[in-house]
């Protein structure tokens, strides 16, 4: 978990939040993370607008790479899963060819 003298960021909030979520029940789980990592809707565009200020200041502004990498990275897993159920009918009826059933 720790990489070049600093420990993951998304193992630290993973561990962060099951230490903050540890003490609450079930069924008050919900209630829990929409009060305290969801909020009110109203507050959703802001929040949202502010974190894309961020990351173009911090991305794109900069000239960096990672916007493009993580564009492509999306559009490839996107594609996939996107594609997946075709090629898995695919392999089934290939499979069902091989064992002589009749489709």
């Amino acid at each position: 978990l720790v990489r070049d003298g600093r420990e993951n960021l998304g193992a630290m909030a993973s561990r962060n939040f099951l230490k903050a979520v540890a003490d609450v029940k079930v069924k008050d789980l919900p209630v829990h993370i929409q009060k305290n990592y969801i909020g009110p809707r109203d507050t959703w565009i802001p929040r949202i607008e502010k974190s894309l200020r961020q990351y173009k200041a911090k991305h794109v502004d900069s000239g960096s790479f990672t916007p493009l990498k993580q564009v492509m990275i999306g559009v490839f897993a996107l594609s996939y899963v996107t594609g997946l159920p075709a090629e898995l009918r695919h392999l089934r009826h290939e499979e069902a060819k091989k064992r002589g059933e009749k489709h």
